[in-house]
């Protein structure tokens, strides 16, 4: 009897309820305006019976109606959510799944549902606050930190992004990137004292890649600590490529501001062997060796002298040519 109720009810409902109203702009059809009482069963009947012959359309007018009349109930609104996207209006059903993820107790599938259809409708401003409180509240992996991160400048937010860092608020978080990380973004906000300090803390977990190294000895540079900034670059110096221009060229002008001329020297004569020595370099190597070895320095000054023929090059020359032995190859 009571299935025959059922069936009556789903009968006056697809009968008298289908009224030509405006088309929903998804569908480009008529919708159910359903009028009738709220009755649960009956309701979660009709649901199942629209989806079951594949119109996710009508499924969603009953989800909604039902959350007309009980607003506070979270399983039509799941319902909702699930039909709002099957019938293909992404935007609703992450209006459902955001509502039930900010109310009651945490709902971790309505929170990876909204992060995930706020990730494919660009909808950052969502996509960055559940993204904050994933990471915050989970013990999250290292994707998820970076698309924090990133989504976090993209907001115009990378000072929110640092404080989380700095605090140490990210549960489970890779400490060498954290303080990689919040080294660039101290420096990104005008804080060099802070990103020096964050870079020291990631060089006591990881040695400093030659890049790495430059950032900081830059820092400690700009802070007027000529000192630091050249221990630093001689600490990367173990893993610098002879290929890594700017790091030996900025290491050569430290150590050359220095006094440390060996350093400095050390620095040319990877430059030169790397065919990216400037003049400077061939002028260092020619005061290195010019007394000691002029039949050395006669070759740095030929060797200068064809790539850049600047006078200085020419006058070396003859002077370490005479007394290198190569008088007659000046002719």
């Amino acid at each position: 009897m009571k299935r025959m109720i059922l069936k009556m009810f789903l009968g006056a409902v697809l009968t008298f309820s289908l009224f030509p109203i405006r088309p929903e702009a998804a569908t480009a059809r008529p919708v159910l305006d359903i009028k009738a009482p709220f009755d649960q069963e009956l309701f979660e009947l009709s649901y199942s019976v629209f989806l079951a012959n594949g119109n996710p359309i009508d499924a969603l007018a009953v989800a909604r109606r039902a959350i007309q009349a009980r607003p506070s109930d979270r399983l039509w609104k799941k319902k909702a959510a699930q039909s709002a996207e099957w019938s293909g209006q992404p935007s609703l059903a992450l209006e459902y799944w955001q509502a039930l993820a900010r109310s009651g107790d945490r709902d971790r599938e309505a929170e990876d549902q909204t992060l995930r259809l706020s990730r494919a409708l660009g909808d950052y401003p969502v996509r960055y606050l559940f993204l904050k409180k994933k990471v915050t509240r989970e013990k999250t992996g290292p994707d998820l930190h970076k698309e924090y991160l990133e989504v976090s400048e993209i907001m115009g937010l990378p000072r929110e992004a640092y404080d989380l860092l700095a605090e140490n608020s990210i549960p489970g978080i890779d400490p060498v990137w954290r303080f990689t990380e919040q080294a660039r973004l101290a420096e990104l906000l005008g804080m060099p004292e802070a990103a020096t300090t964050a870079w020291k803390k990631r060089a006591a977990l990881k040695p400093l890649e030659p890049e790495e190294s430059l950032n900081l000895a830059s820092l400690w540079y700009g802070q007027g600590d000529t000192v630091n900034a050249f221990d630093t670059m001689k600490q990367g110096t173990a893993r610098a490529p002879e290929s890594a221009t700017v790091f030996w060229d900025t290491y050569r002008s430290l150590a050359y501001a220095l006094g440390k001329t060996s350093e400095a020297g050390r620095a040319s004569k990877i430059l030169i062997s790397s065919g990216s020595a400037g003049v400077p370099d061939y002028q260092l190597m020619l005061d290195i060796h010019s007394e000691s070895d002029p039949a050395r320095a006669y070759g740095y000054a030929l060797e200068g002298w064809r790539r850049f023929t600047e006078p200085f090059f020419w006058h070396a020359l003859s002077d370490t040519g005479l007394r290198s032995g190569h008088a007659r190859d000046l002719i």
